[in-house]
């Protein structure tokens, strides 16, 4: 059975998360704004960091033979620095 929705359809643009999230920090904020925020720690990530941070660990999972497709399990706290993780995969 297909279920669809009563709301009007929505526009998905056809890009990976991490590059959509970017994309729409850059467009919202300055470089130094803040975009992720510990709540407990006051911890926070700018959108300039984001981005060194999102294309930093990319690389350095694809110098470790991690490409595309393979399957990586994480174990971490709660923190900031996960949504990163989470936005790579």
């Amino acid at each position: 059975m297909i279920f669809e929705s009563k709301l009007p359809n929505i526009n998905v643009p056809d890009i990976n998360l991490a590059q959509f999230v970017l994309d729409e920090c850059k467009s919202r904020t300055q470089a130094h704004d803040a975009v992720f925020v510990d709540s407990e720690t006051n911890e926070s990530i700018t959108v300039e960091q984001l981005e060194l941070f999102v294309h930093g660990f990319a690389n350095g999972l694809r110098k470790c033979g991690i490409n595309e497709g393979d399957v990586v399990a994480t174990v971490a706290g709660n923190s900031v620095s996960i949504d990163i993780v989470h936005m790579i995969a």
